[in-house]
């Protein structure tokens, strides 16, 4: 089977943008939304589009697999197991990432150091995996990006946050 990556890649990154923009038209309905809406519909590609990529690896795995198992050519062994958990673990970490964006794009700032970890833990898993395939370095550019994206708006937020402000004096889930 001869599967035009090319046009894989380009159709990813379409439904990222178009996934990111419908995740963020209901991020932007809340009435308690007060962020610029350019910096969470970053924030949320830089989610989605890992997110995606992972789920396209998944389904070209399973559909690879289910072909080779119609065949009687499928070999369930370790190279299958963590191609899959490979996938599945990181489909895991953006959506992490999303739902933690949700309660920054309503100022609840404490969520910061849970998006940075998991944008970190993101990237160290990655990073050793762009050398067996280049394809590694987008999710790992997404994720220097977001931390980039952050703590600049960190930053500029700490103006605004009160003295008194703590991370374990909000609740982290909204």
């Amino acid at each position: 089977m001869n599967i035009n990556t090319n046009l894989v890649d380009i159709s990813i990154l379409l439904l990222s943008i178009l996934a990111t923009a419908g995740f963020c038209y209901r991020l932007y309905r809340h009435p308690a939304f007060c962020q610029r809406k350019s910096f969470v519909f970053l924030l949320v590609f830089l989610a989605m589009y890992p997110l995606l990529s992972m789920l396209g690896h998944v389904l070209a795995i399973a559909l690879i697999s289910g072909m080779r198992l119609q065949n009687g050519s499928f070999v369930y062994d370790f190279r299958f197991y963590s191609l899959m958990l490979f996938g599945l673990t990181f489909m895991l970490l953006n959506g992490y990432l999303l739902n933690r964006i949700r309660p920054l794009s309503r100022g609840l700032w404490q969520v910061y150091p849970q998006l940075v970890a998991v944008s970190v833990v993101q990237l160290l898993l990655l990073a050793p995996s762009i050398p067996l395939n280049p394809m590694g370095l987008m999710p790992c550019l997404a994720s220097l990006l977001l931390i980039g994206r952050l703590a600049l708006a960190r930053r500029k937020a700490g103006r605004r946050l009160p003295d008194n402000f703590s991370v374990r004096s909000y609740p982290t889930t909204v």
